[in-house]
């Protein structure tokens, strides 16, 4: 589960705690919680509407994205089409490694999170595969805890495995 923790209140007397599923993507929390900061001083007023006002889902909902989002190791300062020629020629030379695995994630994350329309098309495009060879890969990714993703939904998350594989080997 991930949690965003909110203070609510004029002097933050409120803790709200916004819970969704790991890898989920967000739309709204699948459990809120709202309790005192302090469990044994409790506000003298209680819990009113205008402090489940203060409440700002929207705000939650952004920090999660973000926090969702795939960090890009500092190597990262190339442009797309030369990672992607790249990405290609490792393949080629080493076949379907976790590390190659976890540069797709990557570049499928990034696409997803631009706003791309149709990722893998645009990855197979640069790559030289197939749409179903990229897929196939990111399946296999997923399979291997590199990414996680929800079925039906474009883009997905990389898992502490992807990046630290990106680290180590950079996205020369």
């Amino acid at each position: 589960m991930t949690e965003i923790v909110k203070r609510l209140g004029p002097d933050g007397e409120w803790t709200a705690v916004m819970r969704w599923p790991a890898g989920e993507q967000a739309k709204g929390p699948k459990e809120l919680v709202v309790r005192p900061t302090n469990p044994d001083d409790y506000p003298g007023k209680g819990l009113s509407s205008v402090i489940l006002r203060d409440l700002d889902i929207a705000g939650a909902i952004n920090e999660l994205r973000e926090r969702q989002s795939p960090r890009v190791p500092i190597q990262t300062r190339q442009t797309t089409s030369r990672r992607l020629e790249k990405l290609s020629r490792l393949v080629k030379a080493e076949g379907i490694t976790d590390t190659y695995l976890a540069r797709l994630s990557f570049e499928y994350c990034l696409a997803s999170a631009e706003g791309k329309p149709k990722a893998v098309e645009f990855l197979a495009e640069h790559t030289g595969q197939t749409p179903s060879a990229v897929r196939n890969h990111l399946w296999r990714a997923g399979r291997a805890g590199i990414l996680q993703r929800r079925p039906g939904t474009p883009g997905g998350v990389l898992t502490d495995k992807a990046n630290e594989l990106l680290i180590k080997h950079g996205l020369e």
